[in-house]
């Protein structure tokens, strides 16, 4: 019963008073954990994905077009020839 009082008049245990080194070691633990914050003017990593597709997609489209116009261009070279003779 006696150690009943005691202990509820001991004052809460103190918590470790941390040097100002440590606490610099913990932001940086947490900031090297926490993930990098996007920078003005940049782009996420799957809008660089992006950007490679829609690149291929565009050259793709080119030398789709490119190839088109050749066809059309022997088509009536072809067709003119045909009239020729």
């Amino acid at each position: 019963m006696v150690s009943k009082h005691l202990s509820s008049r001991l004052p809460p245990p103190r918590r470790k008073e941390k040097t100002m080194d440590e606490l610099i070691d913990k932001i940086k633990a947490t900031e090297a954990a926490s993930p990098p914050r996007a920078k003005p003017g940049r782009k996420s990593k799957s809008a660089a994905e992006e950007d490679t597709k829609e690149k291929k997609r565009y050259h793709l489209n080119k030398i789709i077009d490119s190839l088109y116009n050749e066809i059309t261009f022997v088509k009536t070279e072809l067709l003119r020839h045909k009239d020729c003779n």
